[in-house]
């Protein structure tokens, strides 16, 4: 329950007011090393290589199939990144960087490397063509591919042409209502603020029980004062009362305006 407290403050990571961190460019280089041909991408956008190994593109939410065939636009986003995905894989070697541990899938998060003259990043080329967004999940050179996803929404790339993929306003709530088991990227100004003794809470409405809400789990990140700000969210919708997006990484919260 978003219960009120008489003491309230904002849990958020200081990082989110600053510029890029140095040094993040050096992290993403290819291995230069163990290149494996790739066998096949799926239709999950799951890079499978010759070696049995399957490799999902970390830190990036790649539009998936839809469940709903009626949803068009949301079937071409996930076509076109296919079709990018096979364009740059089919018939290559590729390398990686970062891995994470497998998922129930099997699937090894990382950044890809493709085997050139100049070898590409996958990460890189996908969000610069408007092909994926960033999750937000705390992950190396991620100041490097948010200037890529500025770029490509700013000019109206890829999935960012389609108006089911725009940011969001988080008032009023009704369209989030629809949104429920999706990602998006939604901005607004925080009104109220509320903790528990695990969450803190920032409310864009005056009933909670129906308006957009954050839920800041991590209490690892440092905390500044959002009273009035004016932020954008990134995540999964879920209705909690009101549509809700949790925040476990301070990647999926950025301060557009300070109060």
């Amino acid at each position: 329950m978003r219960t009120f407290c008489n003491q309230l403050f904002v849990v958020l990571v200081t990082a989110l007011a600053c510029g890029p961190a140095a040094g993040n460019t050096d992290q993403c280089v290819p291995p230069n090393e163990n290149w494996v041909a790739v066998s096949k991408v799926d239709a999950n956008h799951t890079v499978h290589l010759e070696d049995g190994r399957k490799l999902r593109v970390r830190a990036l939410v790649v539009p998936p199939l839809p469940r709903n065939e009626k949803d068009a636009a949301a079937r071409r986003a996930a076509a076109d990144a296919s079709s990018f995905l096979h364009k740059l894989l089919d018939g290559k070697k590729v390398t990686f960087s970062h891995p994470q541990d497998p998922d129930r899938h099997n699937r090894i998060a990382a950044h890809i490397y493709v085997m050139g003259n100049e070898p590409a990043w996958l990460q890189q080329s996908m969000l610069a063509a408007g092909h994926g967004r960033i999750s937000g999940e705390a992950a190396p050179c991620i100041d490097d591919l948010r200037a890529n996803e500025t770029k490509a929404r700013t000019a109206g790339l890829g999935l960012w042409a389609e108006p089911a993929y725009r940011v969001r306003k988080a008032a009023p709530p009704g369209e989030l209502f629809r949104l429920e088991n999706t990602f998006q990227i939604v901005e607004g100004q925080v009104l109220t603020r509320a903790e528990t003794k695990r969450t803190v809470y920032l409310n864009f409405g005056k009933d909670w029980r129906k308006d957009f809400t954050i839920a800041i789990r991590n209490r690892d990140i440092p905390t500044i004062d959002l009273d009035g700000a004016k932020v954008r969210v990134r995540g999964w919708v879920m209705l909690r009362n009101g549509p809700l997006i949790e925040v476990r990484s301070p990647g999926q919260l950025k301060i557009l305006r300070k109060p």
